[in-house]
C-alpha cells in the first residue's frame, strides 16, 4: 500500500476494508454484468419543471388537452351557388325591409325566397328532409301568409311576438329537416336547440360563405375572367376622368347625357352599396346556419353527460318538495273556498257586491289570476325538474301535480267568464281578445300536464306544437275584422250603446271596411252616416297609398280599395269640414 503510495497510484482497499454493498448514488455502466443479470438500476429523478416531465405528463397538474380543431369547410360547386344566392336573399332581406316594415305581399314573398333557397340547398346536397320539419315550414309560411292577408297584429305590441315565432320558426325548420337537432328530434332539448340555432350554429360557421366562394372561384375559368374584367374596370377609371371632361366640354348634349347617367350610377351604386355592405354578415350569419346543419359542422354531442348534469339538478328531497306543494295548494284551496260567490258571480252574469261597475269587477283580479296560472306552469316545471324522484317513481308527486293542474284550469275558467262578462257589457277589442286565446293556451298546457301523469310523452314537444299550431291559427284568421263585425252589429241592435263610431272605427284599420259600409247603407241618423262615411273615405284613401306599391299591399287593402271604389265620390262629401 505504501508503495503504491509512492508510485502515485491510488490505493488499493484491504481484503477486510473491501465494501459488501456499492456506495450510496452508485450506478452501474451500460453492459455490466448488473444489467445482465436483470437487476434494475435505480432511476434519476426528473424535475416537474422540465421538458421531459410535460411530455410524460409526470408534473402533478392535471393538463387539459385542448378540443380537436374544426376540420376546414370543403366546399363544392353547390355550395359556392347557394352561398352568393344567400348573399343576394340577404340583400332582398335589408333593402325591402322585411323585419322593420314587413306588412304586406313583402314578407311572404321574402318567406317563400327563403324557404326555396333552404330546400335547394338541401336538395343539392342530397339531405334527407325529415318528416316533422314539414310542419315546421308550415307554421313558417302560415305565419308569413298572415302578413299577406291581414298585415300583423300591430296593437298592443302583438306585432313584437309574430315576428319572432317567424324567427324562430325560420331557424328551427333547416336544424329539424337535416336532423341537426341536439338529440336528432324535436323533444324536451329543444330549448337548446333554440339556442344553438340562434348563435353556436350560425356564428359558428360564420367563415364557410366566404369560404365556399373563394374556393370555387379558385376553382373555375370564369372566376379569373371575371377577376380580369374587374381590372380592367378599375384601369379604365383614371383613363376616363382624362377623357370624359374633354368630351362633355365639345358638346352640351353629352356633357347633359353623362351628367344624368352619373345621376343615376352614384344613386344606385350608394344604395347598393349601403345595402350590400350589411348584406354580408348577413348572408354569413344565414349561410352559416344552413351550411352548419348539412355539412354536420355543430359542436360534438355527448349524451350521456348531458343527461348526468340534469341528473345531477335533482337534489331536493322529496319532502321539502310535497310540503312546498301541499302548501300552495292549501292556499289555492283556502282562496277558492273564501271567495267562491265572488269568483263564480261572472258564471251566473251577475256584479259581486262592493262593485259599481262590470268594467271594475272584470278588470280587478282579471291579470292577477292569468300571471298565477302562468307562475303555477313554472312551478311545476321547477318541483319536476328539480325533485330527487320523477312523478313516475312517486304516486304522491302525481297526485300534487293534478290537483295544481285543476286548480290551475279551474283559475283559468274564472278569468275568461269575467272577460266574457267585461266584453258582454263593453264589446270586443285586441287587448280583450287575446289575452283570451292566451287563457286558452294556457288551458291546453295544463291538460298536458293531466296527461303526462298517466302517459309518457315529451311535454316540450306537445306544448312546442300546440302553441305554434294555434299562434299561426291567430295569424291566419282576420282578428280586427271579427272584432269590428261583433261590436258593429250589436251597436246596430241596440245592444251596445257605449259604442263611439266617430271614434273607436279607426282602432279596425281596414279591417272594418266591410262592417262599416253596412252600417253607412243602414243607418237613418244623418250623424251617424257622416261619422261612418268620413271614416270610409278616410279608409279608401289608405288601401290607395298602400296599394301604390306591391311591397305594402295586402289582400284586405285591395278588398277595401274594391269595396269602396263605387261610393269614392259620395265618400268625399262626407268631411265634417
Amino acid at each position: 500500500m505504501d508503495e503504491n503510495r509512492e508510485k502515485g497510484l491510488p490505493e488499493q482497499p484491504s481484503e477486510q476494508e473491501t465494501p459488501t454493498e456499492p456506495p450510496k448514488g452508485w450506478q452501474p455502466p451500460q453492459g455490466s454484468r448488473t444489467e445482465e443479470k436483470g437487476t434494475e438500476a435505480p432511476r434519476q429523478t426528473v424535475s416537474p419543471y422540465s421538458a421531459a416531465a410535460w411530455r410524460e405528463n409526470s408534473t402533478g397538474v392535471n393538463v387539459i388537452s385542448p378540443k380537436p380543431a374544426k376540420p376546414p369547410f370543403a366546399a363544392d360547386r353547390c355550395d359556392g351557388i347557394f352561398a352568393v344566392l344567400f348573399f343576394v336573399m340577404s340583400y332582398l332581406l335589408l333593402r325591402w325591409s322585411v323585419l322593420w316594415y314587413g306588412e304586406g305581399l313583402r314578407m311572404g314573398i321574402f318567406t317563400l325566397i327563403y324557404a326555396g333557397v333552404v330546400l335547394g340547398y338541401a336538395r343539392g346536397k342530397r339531405i334527407a328532409i325529415r318528416r316533422e320539419s314539414w310542419f315546421w315550414l308550415a307554421m313558417m309560411l302560415g305565419c308569413a301568409l298572415g302578413y299577406c292577408l291581414w298585415g300583423s297584429l300591430g296593437q298592443g305590441g302583438y306585432w313584437i311576438v309574430q315576428i319572432l315565432f317567424l324567427l324562430g320558426t325560420a331557424v328551427y325548420w333547416p336544424m329539424s329537416l337535416s336532423g341537426a337537432l341536439f338529440s336528432g328530434k324535436m323533444d324536451n332539448w329543444m330549448p337548446v336547440d333554440l339556442f344553438r340555432g340562434f348563435f353556436t350554429l350560425p356564428f359558428g360557421n360564420f367563415s364557410c360563405a366566404p369560404s365556399a366562394i373563394g374556393q370555387n372561384a379558385s376553382k373555375i375559368r370564369q372566376g379569373r375572367t371575371l377577376l380580369g374584367i374587374l381590372l380592367g374596370a378599375v384601369i379604365s377609371i383614371p383613363i376616363l376622368g382624362i377623357v370624359l371632361p374633354q368630351l362633355m366640354s365639345a358638346d352640351v348634349g353629352f356633357q347633359n347625357l353623362v351628367e344624368s347617367f352619373f345621376d343615376n350610377i352614384v344613386y344606385y351604386l350608394r344604395n347598393f352599396l349601403l345595402y350590400g355592405i350589411f348584406a354580408i354578415p348577413t348572408s354569413c350569419y344565414l349561410y352559416g346556419l344552413a351550411a352548419g346543419c348539412f355539412h354536420k359542422r355543430s359542436e360534438p354531442k355527448d349524451f350521456s353527460s348531458c343527461e348526468k348534469n340534469a341528473a345531477s339538478l335533482r337534489i331536493l328531497p322529496m319532502a321539502s318538495v310535497y310540503t312546498a306543494l301541499g302548501v300552495i295548494c292549501f292556499v289555492y284551496f283556502l282562496f277558492i273556498s273564501v271567495q267562491t260567490g265572488y269568483l263564480f258571480s261572472a258564471f251566473r252574469g251577475a256584479c259581486p257586491e262592493g262593485y259599481s261597475s262590470y268594467s271594475e269587477y272584470a278588470r280587478k283580479g282579471f291579470f292577477e289570476l292569468c300571471r298565477l296560472a302562468a307562475f303555477n306552469g313554472a312551478v311545476l316545471l321547477a318541483a319536476n325538474s328539480f325533485s330527487r324522484k320523477s312523478c313516475r317513481e312517486a304516486a304522491a308527486l302525481k297526485g300534487f301535480n293534478l290537483a295544481l293542474s285543476l286548480l290551475t284550469i279551474l283559475l283559468l275558467a274564472t278569468a275568461f267568464s269575467k272577460m266574457a262578462l267585461y266584453v258582454n257589457a263593453y264589446g270586443l277589442s285586441v287587448r280583450r281578445f287575446l289575452p283570451c286565446w292566451f287563457m286558452a293556451f294556457l288551458t291546453v298546457c295544463f291538460l298536458m300536464v293531466i296527461v303526462l301523469q298517466f302517459q309518457k310523452f315529451s311535454i316540450v314537444r306537445g306544448v312546442a306544437i300546440a302553441g305554434a299550431a294555434m299562434f299561426v291559427a291567430l295569424c291566419l284568421i282576420n282578428v280586427n275584422g271579427i272584432i269590428a263585425r261583433y261590436n258593429l252589429s250589436r251597436f246596430q241592435e241596440g245592444t251596445l250603446p257605449s259604442f263611439d263610431a266617430s271614434s273607436e272605427l279607426y282602432d279596425y284599420g281596414l279591417h272594418g271596411v266591410a262592417p262599416a259600409l253596412e252600417l253607412y247603407q243602414n243607418t237613418q241618423d244623418a250623424e251617424l252616416k257622416q261619422d261612418v262615411g268620413w271614416y270610409l273615405h278616410r279608409m279608401y284613401t289608405s288601401a290607395e297609398i298602400e296599394n301604390s306599391s306591391w311591397m305594402s299591399m295586402s289582400a284586405q287593402s285591395i278588398y277595401a280599395q274594391t269595396l269602396l271604389a263605387p261610393f269614392e265620390e259620395e265618400l268625399q262629401g262626407c268631411s265634417p269640414w
